[in-house]
């Protein structure tokens, strides 16, 4: 369950990113940086769950070894 809820998340951000390829507009650039800055927070933090997910995978593969 939480793999789906993360994978539709990459798939929003993924979205999200698309739309900056119609961004043209200068009179907007400040709300483009806003979303830019937004989106780029999303993504640190996915990359942070992958990391803790990688870790506790790897330590539940060690603790299987040892046992």
């Amino acid at each position: 369950m939480r793999r789906e809820r993360f994978v539709e998340e990459l798939e929003s951000y993924s979205k999200q990113l698309e739309e900056f390829q119609s961004f043209g507009d200068m009179q907007e650039i400040q709300r483009y940086l806003k979303k830019a800055q937004a989106l780029n927070q999303r993504l640190e933090s996915a990359a942070e769950k992958v990391k803790y997910t990688l870790r506790e995978v790897l330590s539940q593969m060690k603790v299987l070894k040892l046992t």
